[in-house]
């Protein structure tokens, strides 16, 4: 680890746990009056263009060929479980409807054993 990523990582960890809480926020405000798979759908768009935009702008698609099989299943399954999970969390708050206060103590819970988490590591 370079000594930037030794100062680095507790600060991206909290930025993690900023942006999983904020992802909470947005998407139980951004489901009202939708289907949880069009949410999905959508908010899997906005990755993908995102993650790609900045493999493409800061020029690691070369490193795409250093990938081993495992690598690529792994990151495969990992992503079938990220879709699954983005599935069922809409799902979840789909139905869920108007009970707020118990989504809500669950979002702040969330963020701060993520910033726990990821701090202890």
């Amino acid at each position: 680890m370079s000594r930037q990523g030794e100062k680095m990582w507790k600060f991206y960890a909290l930025l993690s746990a900023l942006f999983a809480a904020l992802t909470a926020i947005l998407a139980k405000i951004g489901i009202k009056g939708i289907n949880g798979n069009i949410a999905t759908a959508i908010r899997t768009l906005v990755v993908l263009v995102l993650a790609w935009g900045i493999v493409f702008f800061s020029g690691q698609f070369k490193e795409i060929k250093d990938l081993s099989r495992a690598n690529l299943l792994f990151l495969v399954f990992s992503g079938i479980a990220t879709g699954l999970s983005w599935i069922f969390y809409f799902k979840a708050l789909e139905d869920r409807g108007s009970i707020k206060s118990s989504t809500d103590r669950q979002i702040k819970r969330s963020f701060c054993d993520n910033i726990i988490i990821h701090i202890s590591k």
